[in-house]
This record gives C-alpha cells, sequence and structure tokens, in this order.
C-alpha cells in the first residue's frame, strides 16, 4: 500500500465511490490523470478496467463471474489464454510469455458487460450481467439490443 500516497486530492471519482483518493506511485503505468481511491487504482492496474477508459467502463466493477449464460469462470478462460499465449511461445511468433499480469489483463478481456434491459445507460448493479464476448454478441443480436443505440 506504500504506492497509494494521499495528496489531498478530495473524493474518488468513480461515479458513486465516496472513498478518500489517493495518488498512484508504483511501477506500473496507468494511462490517464483520473483521481480515484486505492479500490479504483486496483482496478486499472490489475487491467480489469481499461485504464484509459476508465469513466466509460466503470461499470465493468459490477461483473461476476461465472458468466449468466454458459457458467464459464475466471479460471476457464485463463487457462485457454495461457495454452494460446505457450503455443505462440512455442511457435516462435512472440519471444516470451507475457507476464502474469498481461495474461489477466486478456484474460479479463474474454469478458463483456451486459445491460438485462438492452439500455446501455443504465448502469444499475441489478442490470449488468457477465458475458463472454461470444455470448454477448449472441444475446445483443437476438433480442436487438443493439437497435436504436448505433
Amino acid at each position: 500500500m506504500k504506492n497509494f500516497v494521499d495528496k489531498g486530492k478530495g473524493q474518488c471519482g468513480a461515479q458513486g465511490c465516496d472513498n478518500k483518493a489517493v495518488t498512484y506511485t508504483g511501477k506500473y503505468n496507468i494511462k490517464g490523470r483520473t483521481v480515484h481511491c486505492v479500490k479504483h487504482h486496483m482496478n486499472k492496474i490489475s487491467g480489469r478496467i481499461d485504464s484509459a477508459n476508465f469513466n466509460r467502463d466503470q461499470y465493468i466493477e459490477h461483473l461476476r463471474l461465472p458468466t449468466a449464460f454458459l457458467g464459464i469462470t475466471f479460471k476457464d478462460e485463463y487457462i485457454k489464454v495461457k495454452k494460446i499465449n505457450d503455443f505462440f511461445v512455442e511457435q516462435g511468433t512472440i519471444e516470451k510469455s507475457l507476464t502474469k499480469r498481461e495474461l489477466i489483463r486478456r484474460t479479463m478481456q474474454c469478458f463483456e458487460a451486459d445491460h438485462i434491459n438492452g439500455n446501455h445507460k443504465d448502469n444499475r448493479k441489478i442490470n449488468i450481467q457477465c458475458l463472454t464476448k461470444s455470448e454477448h454478441k449472441f444475446k445483443t443480436d437476438v433480442c436487438g439490443d443493439s437497435i436504436g443505440w448505433r
């Protein structure tokens, strides 16, 4: 926790968060100049939320695994991502294996937040469900969620 310093920046900038804002001074390069609490900085560092699009993707913190339809867990996807990484290393496509942090970030990119009622402006926790990219695409197309939002 020594990488988080209170510099008197006030309240966390994440919507609905009342925690004290801190400044991150650690080794990871976090894009953006947003002001957040320790929890929301950790979400950015872990790759769970894309730090460049934090304000757009805040509701992703409501993701709950396993996925709503097929019950896919983080571990299931992590194993797949690790196998793909190992394959590319063996083939010589990439020189060395990705770091654990990068593997976690790549795994989190396999999941998407879906708005159950189809309204992408309704970011209440009860209206967000976790789906894989393929589940989300199928649900969006079949339920017509994208109609009116393009």
